[in-house]
């Protein structure tokens, strides 16, 4: 169970939304800070490589590493890379909530959220918990989507920041253009790698830089 709740951490939640090769990846990457931090994510195509990131496929190996690195007090990155299911994000979900703790930030990344969204309704339970509570055990929660119109209600709702990227030919972009407090056609024009930015109501065009992804280390 979360522990030390601290109602006066802002929330920092971020989503990152572009098509396929658009680079919400990318964007992702150029916020979350690399050294020194709790970082947990669930990475199944390895986009977080780099930065001494150790990767897992077994669940007990997964919740014993995050148990270690916990107990060691220092900055931590460690990924979830195995079945890539409703149930089994749940299960993640479920273990990430139960590590937080209000007196330390953690960083928590999910990548491709849309694969384990059955809906756009009403989060799954454990998911919806995270988004909901997360913020005030510090947890930073930040999520990419190449299918913005799978996500739940709930992702959205819960988060200050977003990345607005390019979108498909034909894909609905009425709530990007709401949420980002740009138009329609704005989002229309954007290449690969440029964003609109927003918090509040600040709205900022950035274009992201690459990063290469390192070796996979597995735990």
């Amino acid at each position: 169970m979360a522990v030390n709740p601290e109602t006066g951490h802002d929330n920092q939640n971020t989503c990152f939304v572009a098509m396929s090769g658009g680079g919400k990846s990318q964007a992702l990457k150029s916020v979350l800070p690399t050294r020194a931090v709790r970082c947990v994510l669930w990475d199944i195509d390895n986009d977080h490589s780099a930065y001494n990131t150790f990767y897992y496929d077994n669940k007990k190996r997964y919740v014993r590493a995050l148990k270690s690195a916990l107990r060691g007090g220092g900055g931590f990155r460690l990924a979830w890379d195995g079945a890539n299911d409703v149930d089994t994000f749940e299960w993640w979900c479920s273990v990430v909530y139960s590590m937080l703790d209000g007196r330390y930030k953690t960083h928590i990344v999910v990548e491709e959220l849309a694969d384990v969204s059955p809906s756009a309704g009403k989060a799954t339970p454990y998911w919806g918990e995270l988004n909901r509570k997360c913020r005030k055990f510090g947890g930073v929660l930040m999520w990419t989507s190449q299918r913005s119109q799978e996500i739940s209600k709930t992702a959205y709702a819960q988060c200050e920041n977003y990345f607005i990227g390019v979108q498909k030919r034909g894909q609905k972009v009425r709530h990007l253009a709401e949420v980002a407090g740009v138009t329609e056609e704005e989002i229309g024009k954007l290449q690969k790698m440029q964003f609109y930015k927003t918090r509040g109501n600040d709205v900022e065009l950035v274009t992201i830089k690459y990063k290469k992804s390192g070796d996979v280390k597995r735990g």
